[in-house]
């Protein structure tokens, strides 16, 4: 693990003078429980940063990890499925990151996908070697927008020349994108468009998933037949590379198929072509900025054009919803899907902005579709298909809700100038946030989805993995919801409703001086988190990722150093400062120490004794925590 440089405890704004940050968010937020929880957030960031060893640069041959320049967050902490840096659910962290005012680690991530670009033209889905022929769904432009708009105010010139050093990449992957994953698609008047598709380059069973891959392939039908089994394979392939691994909607038939009656290729998604309209906006907004007006114009009719063809293939007006089009039949596919909605969350319209009319949000708001997703008590089913009988590892499927998903629906409503809307998309929120809160409660870690039914246990079902915990692009989703409804989402039912921080009105920085009192209470704080983590320190060595279900060809050193690569390491003398403070690390440093949670009855061992917890409460003004039952 790694302690980002630009990682600060919640509070730390008052021995700086100056609101920022998470401390701006806090300053925002209104019920106690909230804010507490916010915080337990935060504290998350320095668990589940890595960065790669030397060794895998020095030595590429020994490694199936690919060599990063930049430190990373991973989805979860050991043991995780997830150890290197995956894209584009890196989109939500990446947000998170921002929020938490971690943009020096927020901007190396976005540095090591245009790094990544550089070498293979393309981003994998993750850092490892067998990953290369698979790319996942273009949000590397939306990150480059998001850190632009969160440095815009005050630091413009810093989002500025990250647009620069980037937008070769950007262009460069859009390319590989029309060149590689693009298709016709005629529609019943006659009319051709070219869009995109998810695409598998493999004849083969994927690495990480080979006994699976190879299981599943003994079912197919007609499989002693030519090219039947490659076909499957570039399917699963395909598949893996949407980022829905596995969903119904890639199935012949989704509420009845099998994993074996994939058919990926066959469906152009709603999800893809939104977010490459999306890029080519960017682009244009990009170019413009390096005051570039051809090309500016070029990529404003581009995206124009795309948002054209995305309400002629997609749109069912019948259902005012879209549908991902299938290939195979020529006609839009029946099933909703989260992902239908993307292109409100890409802000893809077509030339007369329809889209984004408040009338048309209505009568997409009031869908059929949109009503029956709200009307499930634990969160947002990313479908309606309950496909778990016939295909166990259908994961992005009912009952599951996956709060970075529920974006898709609650953003483009919040950022709404109409209440009713914004009103919608509160209790929508509302109820996410609710949902994994409440089973934190029950001792359930942070997890990459949840049960939406009533009375189920919290975890979400299905799946090739156990479900993943701590994971990171739910709590930038998470942090994301807080921020654009800080003072209405509530937990811990029975807290009053009050500022915890409170901002003078009209200001988002706080530049006068803090009182002494302030002052005082953060010192503690800072002094106690310097004393655990030199105790931490002394009592227990580094310790290595342990291993996780890959290929062979992963090592065990890959990604942080065990006890005996330390020993043998060129880098064991080398030093990292940490607040401060020089501490001796091979690769890499553990975190900070910090509350493993403030949340209230969550089942975890804590960090800190009770004398801390007081501190802290008294620090921020928060209830007294209960840990252990206390």
């Amino acid at each position: 693990m790694v302690v980002p440089v630009d990682w600060m405890e919640a509070g730390k704004h008052v021995k700086r003078q100056l609101w920022s940050g998470i401390d701006l968010l806090l300053g925002k937020i209104k019920n106690r429980g909230l804010a507490q929880w916010t915080v337990d957030l935060h504290s998350k960031w320095p668990q589940l940063t890595r960065k790669t060893l030397a060794d895998v640069q020095q030595n590429p041959e020994r490694h199936s990890l690919i060599h990063l320049p930049h430190p990373f967050v991973v989805h979860g902490p050991e043991p995780s499925r997830y150890r290197e840096q995956h894209y584009w659910e890196s989109y939500f962290i990446i947000h998170g990151l921002l929020i938490s005012g971690m943009h020096a680690t927020a901007k190396g991530m976005i540095l090591n996908f245009a790094h990544l670009i550089d070498r293979f033209g393309h981003i994998p889905l993750a850092n490892r070697v067998y990953y290369l022929e698979r790319t996942n769904p273009p949000l590397l432009s939306a990150m480059v927008n998001l850190y632009w708009l969160h440095q815009s105010a005050d630091h413009p010139q810093d989002g500025l020349d990250l647009i620069k050093a980037v937008l070769p990449a950007v262009q460069r992957e859009y390319d590989f994108w029309m060149k590689e994953r693009s298709v016709d698609v005629t529609v019943n008047n006659g009319q051709t468009f070219q869009l995109n598709r998810y695409q598998g380059t493999t004849t083969k069973p994927r690495p990480e998933g080979y006994r699976e891959d190879h299981e599943t392939s003994r079912s197919l039908r007609n499989r002693t037949l030519t090219g039947v089994e490659d076909k499957f394979y570039g399917n699963i392939a395909a598949a893996s590379e949407s980022g829905w691994e596995f969903s119904s909607r890639w199935l012949d038939q989704p509420a009845k198929s099998g994993l074996a009656e994939i058919r990926t290729q066959d469906i152009i998604p709603v999800d893809l072509n939104a977010f490459l309209c999306q890029t080519e906006r960017h682009l244009a907004f990009f170019y413009n900025q390096i005051g570039d007006k051809e090309k500016n114009m070029e990529y404003e009719r581009k995206s124009e054009k795309r948002g054209d063809a995305i309400h002629a293939v997609f749109w069912n007006n019948s259902a005012i919803m879209w549908r991902d089009f299938d290939l195979k039949h020529n006609k839009q596919r029946s099933d909703f899907y989260l992902s239908s909605l993307t292109p409100l969350f890409a802000s893809c319209s077509p030339k007369n902005n329809l889209y984004a009319e408040a009338d048309f949000l209505r009568r997409v708001a009031s869908s059929a579709d949109v009503q029956r997703l709200a009307s499930h008590p634990g969160g947002l089913p990313v479908s309606f298909v309950d496909a778990l009988g016939a295909c166990h590892s259908c994961q992005w499927d009912f009952p599951n809700s996956w709060p970075t998903a529920a974006l898709y629906l609650i953003e483009p409503l919040a950022k709404s100038d109409q209440e009713e809307l914004r009103s919608m998309a509160k209790n929508w929120a509302q109820k996410v946030v609710s949902s994994v809160y409440d089973a934190m409660e029950q001792g359930v870690e942070i997890s990459e989805k949840y049960d939406v039914r009533a009375g189920q246990t919290p975890y979400g079902k299905g799946g090739e993995y156990t479900v993943q915990k701590g994971f990171a692009p739910t709590i930038g989703a998470l942090l994301r919801l807080i921020e654009l409804f800080p003072a209405d989402l509530r937990v811990m039912e029975s807290d009053n409703n009050e500022v915890i921080h409170p901002l003078p009105a009209g200001v988002t920085k706080m530049e006068s001086s803090p009182t002494q009192d302030s002052i005082t209470s953060q010192e503690i704080i800072r002094k106690q988190f310097q004393e655990v983590y030199e105790e931490n320190r002394l009592k227990s060595s580094l310790q290595g990722d342990s291993p996780g279900p890959s290929p062979s060809a992963r090592s065990a050193d890959d990604d942080v150093p065990t006890k005996a690569a330390q020993a043998g390491s060129p880098l064991q003398n080398s030093q990292t400062k940490v607040d401060g403070q020089r501490v001796r690390s091979s690769e890499s440093v553990t975190p900070a120490s910090t509350p493993r949670t403030f949340s209230k009855q969550v089942k975890s061992t804590p960090t800190f004794s009770d004398r801390n917890c007081q501190s802290l409460n008294a620090a921020f003004s928060l209830p007294a925590c209960a840990w252990n039952g206390k």
